[in-house]
């Protein structure tokens, strides 16, 4: 695959053999000592439609379909801009339709008849790299290039690894408040006492990409939940379905109806782990490499004003590898948002028998353990989603569990679905989740901040070091004790090596 580098262009301007009309451009786009996000966008775009043109046909100046969704997934929506601004700068020509003179989107078939990929959704836009901004010395290997099997490389950081000068800001300066900017500092250097390995975490991530197979995942009869929106994998189309009307479609189609995490698909086995490793490949590598390059991220979010930042989203088997090598721990509310829903209740005075026993599960942290049985789930896990699912959804919405849920806790069934009909049902999740942020990030972190030397926070949980796990734990319990919350806090360490 050929490795096209656009470094030079904007780090190393005196020693530059290449275009001075890209270097101008590039220059006036992008000063080198601002707008690093910008830059790396502005890099990767044009290695990527560089790349694609040299493996597909032989040259630089090709033109090469390049969709909008692609941009998106590898970087953000703000990316748009920079496709734009090459557009606008004439680096990047569109293909033009001779009859309607504008820019030409191409068909599903013509996108489908480039790269033999039957499941390619199609409607994007061909570009090319303008003539006049061409390298006179292309710096990549023609090893792997074969007009027999040509190559078609995906947006990689890989192809484009130049030095973050200042932190991507994913918001606008004005949406920012003091308190914002002081949590972003703080975040900012907790991360850097951070000692990672990133080609390890790599590395775990892909042996995670090629272990997945279909047994990871229920399918057809297994599948317990009894309405849901299916996504059909040829077509990207979604439509609302009973489970016994998407498996007698799935069933026609020759296919199969798969379950993962909460979503719902119809298609090939071979398909869905094909769709499901590219989407695992962008997640995951993303993830570390926003790190890695200091693309770092950290605010309160407007809907639930939770903090959210680049480990909030990160794989969780990736953040216990950084827990174990930097000696971390956490300290987490067992089922948070239930206990504070139990606790908001006890303080409106509900005394009634199942809520007491809804009390005693929620407060002790075994709610998910002793209704794996009553709801007729198999783990632990299914039953946290099944609860979340009860409580969560629509109040119009019926399923089995729903009614187990009804006769078990009928008054905690109640007031949820007083509070889903008097506004929106999404208010019971952002009422819980807001309560969440008042405890934690509100009160706790700042108090924690106080006593120990690291911390970061992750909604319901606070990492903290080892050496400091009680000093937290005192903090944490003071404040519970103050505001008068039975909910518990379980410790949470990794410490098993594992070969990689």
């Amino acid at each position: 695959m050929g490795i096209f580098s656009y470094t030079k262009v904007l780090e190393n301007y005196k020693s530059l053999n290449g275009s001075p009309a890209l270097k101008a451009k590039a220059t006036e786009m992008y000063p080198l000592e601002s707008h690093a996000y910008e830059r790396f966008v502005f890099c990767d775009v044009l290695t990527y439609i560089t790349n694609k043109s040299i493996s597909l046909h032989g040259n630089d100046t090709s033109f090469v379909e390049f969709g909008s969704r692609l941009l998106r997934l590898r970087h953000s929506s703000r990316a748009q801009a920079v496709l734009n601004s090459l557009k606008a700068h004439n680096i990047l020509e569109p293909y033009v339709n001779p009859k309607t003179g504008g820019e030409h989107y191409l068909t599903k078939e013509m996108v489908r008849g480039f790269n033999n990929d039957i499941n390619s959704k199609g409607i994007c836009k061909k570009y090319r790299l303008n003539s006049i901004y061409s390298f006179i010395n292309y710096q990549y290997s023609i090893g792997n290039i074969s007009s027999n099997n040509p190559i078609t490389p995906l947006l990689s950081p890989e192809a484009c690894q130049i030095p973050y000068l200042k932190v991507k800001k994913r918001y606008s300066a004005k949406s920012f408040t003091d308190t914002d900017r002081e949590l972003y500092a703080d975040f900012q250097k907790y991360t850097d006492m951070l000692d990672i390995d990133y080609e390890k975490l790599t590395r775990m991530a892909i042996s995670k990409i090629e272990n997945t197979k279909i047994e990871d995942f229920k399918t057809n009869n297994s599948i317990t939940n009894e309405k849901f929106e299916v996504m059909f994998l040829s077509s990207k189309k979604k439509v609302w379905m009973t489970k016994e009307k998407a498996i007698e479609v799935s069933d026609f189609n020759h296919e199969t109806l798969i379950e993962d995490d909460k979503e719902f698909y119809i298609g090939g086995k071979e398909q869905f782990l094909d769709y499901k490793k590219k989407n695992m490949d962008i997640s995951y590598k993303g993830s570390i490499e926003r790190l890695k390059t200091g693309d770092l991220y950290c605010k309160r979010n407007k809907t639930n004003n939770r903090l959210d930042h680049n480990f909030t989203n990160f794989p969780g088997f990736l953040f216990k590898e950084v827990m174990k090598d930097n000696k971390l721990g956490q300290w987490d509310i067992k089922n948070a948002q239930f206990a504070i829903l139990a606790h908001m209740m006890e303080k409106e005075g509900y005394k009634t028998e199942d809520f007491k026993k809804f009390c005693n599960a929620a407060y002790s942290g075994n709610l998910y353990d002793e209704a794996i049985e009553i709801l007729g789930c198999e783990t632990r896990n299914e039953t946290k989603t099944s609860f979340f699912e009860i409580l969560f959804s629509k109040s119009t919405s019926k399923s089995a569990r729903k009614d187990v849920f009804l006769n078990k806790f009928p008054t905690v069934s109640k007031y949820v679905n007083k509070i889903k009909e008097e506004g929106k049902y999404q208010d019971v999740s952002t009422g819980l989740q807001s309560m969440e942020a008042f405890m934690c990030i509100d009160n706790l972190y700042p108090r924690l901040k106080e006593t120990l030397s690291f911390q970061i926070t992750k909604h319901d949980a606070f990492v903290v070091k080892i050496e400091e796990k009680e000093k937290a734990r005192k903090v944490i319990q003071n404040y519970f004790d103050e505001i008068g919350f039975k909910g518990k806090i379980a410790w949470e360490q990794c410490t098993t090596d594992k070969n990689i």
